[in-house]
């Protein structure tokens, strides 16, 4: 399940764009798989999301399945929304790398190193980290 925001609303969805329904730009903002433990921002910490500002205007939840028939379907989120601005403003930092998911035959483990260059003039923290998996992911760094 991915909780995305859009700049742009696709007026025109067909089934091809049922994934992402975005026109413009899209961002990813949450996402959570079957297993996966919640998350709850931390005190004070928001998704910037409608103020003028700010690219995000519209927001979109998108849901795969694995197998939709093999049991009923409880996952959602909840989302809190206010007109006030909190005292620091969430969002997410997305890497990826272009291994091809091949585990070689004889090997349980492998390892895939990922890493890039923060140059921006404003100080992050960090506060939690998602991998992109399925069920083969064991953990994200050490």
């Amino acid at each position: 399940m991915v909780l995305y925001g859009c700049t742009e609303l696709e007026k025109n969805i067909t089934f091809s764009k049922v994934l992402y329904n975005c026109k413009g730009s899209r961002y990813s903002l949450y996402s959570w798989a079957k297993d996966a433990p919640s998350l709850e921002l931390p005190v004070n910490v928001g998704f910037p999301v409608g103020q003028e500002d700010n690219p995000i205007k519209y927001l979109g939840v998108s849901i795969h399945y694995a197998d939709p028939s093999s049991e009923p379907d409880f996952s959602g989120m909840t989302l809190h929304i206010t007109t006030e601005r909190p005292k620091y403003l969430a969002g997410t930092f997305e890497l990826g790398s272009y291994y091809t998911g091949y585990i070689p035959p004889g090997r349980n483990k492998v390892v895939v190193n990922m890493s890039c260059l923060y140059n921006k003039d404003f100080e992050i923290h960090p506060f939690a980290f998602r991998v992109h998996s399925h069920n083969l992911g064991k953990n994200g760094f050490k």
